[in-house]
């Protein structure tokens, strides 16, 4: 979550958006942003060795329940928009803030408006 002005942030996806997301978080100049670091990156296969772009501290699954119950307050989803429409609804429910780079999803005006009200009725933002 945020400590002071601390950021966990929860990435989903480590292919080309995602690794560049993870190296800025993990860069030492915060290029993000000063105190951000990655709490838990989703992947869909798991990998032979540990990607070096997301340091070593933070959580590396394939599984959606680890990485919903680590440590982190923003998800940045770069998976695509299946992975949005499944599990952005839970994200924004937990109060979690959701950053989505597959903005073709809200091209579905329902579910752009539903995922406001989750992100309104959490505190969370979107």
């Amino acid at each position: 979550r945020v400590e002071g002005d601390a950021m966990r942030v929860g990435l989903v996806g480590l292919g080309s958006v995602g690794s560049i997301v993870a190296e800025a978080l993990s860069s030492p100049s915060g290029l993000l942003r000063p105190g951000a670091a990655l709490g838990a990156v989703l992947v869909s296969r798991q990998r032979e060795a540990r990607p070096p772009e997301i340091g070593s501290e933070a959580l590396l699954t394939t599984d959606i329940e680890a990485f919903m119950s680590a440590d982190w307050s923003v998800c940045v989803e770069a998976a695509g928009q299946p992975w949005v429409k499944e599990h952005g609804r839970r994200v924004l429910s937990e109060g979690r803030s959701l950053l989505v780079t597959s903005v073709g999803v809200f091209t579905d005006d329902t579910l752009m408006e539903e995922f406001r009200d989750l992100a309104k009725g959490s505190g969370a933002q979107l």
